[in-house]
């Protein structure tokens, strides 16, 4: 077996503050990396395979991600939020969404194989706290 690393340095365009990176998901096979700087709100950057940095495809929020998950097939990333917000980035569009609110913090994400169906749970865990969105 042979196993390979690159080293790329990921640049931040015209961020300006200091970037807390908490969280980063590989999209299983178009090669974008989500990277999210956590720091009283939450900035998520795009960088592809190279780190190449795709300044037009920045998202903002007041509140701190959690989790986040690459839908298996197209370029839409599902984020949770510790407000309990669960927000869809369109890729294609760059348009955010905001889906469907739970009442404490997501702490999991997780498409089913095909991309037809996102589960989404909170910190509360109890029965009723789990929220299935088809796709």
């Amino acid at each position: 077996m042979v196993t390979q690393y690159f080293e790329h340095r990921l640049e931040l365009g015209n961020y300006s503050e200091q970037p807390h990176f908490q969280l980063m998901e590989w999209h299983s096979s178009l090669n974008i990396l989500a990277v999210a700087s956590i720091n009283a709100g939450t900035n998520i950057f795009f960088y592809g395979e190279d780190g190449e940095h795709d300044e037009a495809a920045r998202v903002q929020h007041t509140s701190n991600a959690y989790c986040m998950g690459w839908h298996p097939v197209k370029k839409t990333l599902a984020i949770g939020f510790a407000n309990g917000e669960l927000m869809i980035w369109n890729g294609s569009n760059r348009r955010l969404e905001s889906v469907i609110v739970h009442k404490s913090c997501i702490t999991s994400l997780t498409f089913n194989t095909e991309g037809t169906q996102l589960l989404s749970t909170d910190q509360a865990c109890q029965r009723g706290n789990e929220s299935k969105l088809d796709f």
